[in-house]
């Protein structure tokens, strides 16, 4: 070993223990620290944005699926309404003489 290899060890040896003496934090840890923060930050400020997206989303489609549902029992009480007014017909033609086989199953029915 050299002389100059010997006293940068000990160069290196004392700016570690006067480094670790120290207890200021490095600056390039509290550099990393403020930027996680801020990644964080962001982080949560998108996973809000996209929460509320979906949940709007969603609250439309359920309200379209609800609106396909009431129109499929619209088209259900008119048929039932016709079926009604069929029957009626053939009662007043004389062609049905038990009518409470299609009136009273037709007005018991329950639609969505």
């Amino acid at each position: 070993m050299t002389f100059n290899s010997i006293s940068g060890n000990l160069n290196t040896k004392k700016s570690i223990q006067t480094a670790l003496k120290d207890r200021r934090t490095i600056t390039s840890i509290s550099r990393l620290h403020l930027v996680m923060n801020l990644s964080m930050i962001c982080l949560i400020a998108m996973a809000a944005a996209d929460y509320s997206v979906i949940s709007a989303n969603f609250n439309s489609i359920n309200l379209n699926f609800n609106l396909i549902w009431e129109s499929y029992g619209r088209v259900a009480e008119v048929m039932r309404v016709a079926f009604d007014i069929r029957v009626l017909m053939m009662i007043n033609e004389g062609l049905v003489t038990d009518t409470s086989a299609y009136i009273g199953n037709s007005l018991n029915q329950t639609f969505p």
